[in-house]
């Protein structure tokens, strides 16, 4: 989901972690275990986490229409990222280092 996102908001980074060969989902899952208590202060995450659990999200999945929380995360996540892109596009062109193949 979250590529699908990259895709229509920001296909430059996207194509740029194709391009070094990056799965989104490595980094995401911390964000994703730890519902982005580790990225945000205290009250920040508390208001975060209160509109995370008290709202449905409209997802739209084979022209149905469903209510999922995880469709919050993966907007929330795409958002995150195009907000500090530049330092993603420094960090990961550094630091992924690829394994034997």
């Amino acid at each position: 989901m979250i590529t699908n996102i990259l895709k229509v908001a920001d296909e430059d980074l996207l194509l740029h972690f194709t391009k070094i060969d990056l799965d989104c989902t490595i980094f995401l899952q911390r964000w994703y275990r730890c519902l982005f208590n580790r990225e945000f202060h205290y009250i920040d995450v508390l208001i975060l986490w209160d509109n995370l659990f008290s709202c449905n999200y409209l997802e739209i999945n084979s022209n149905k229409l469903s209510y999922s929380i995880m469709s919050f995360i993966d907007y929330f996540s795409a958002a995150m990222i195009i907000y500090i892109r530049e330092d993603c596009k420094h960090v990961f062109k550094i630091s992924i280092k690829k394994g034997p193949k």
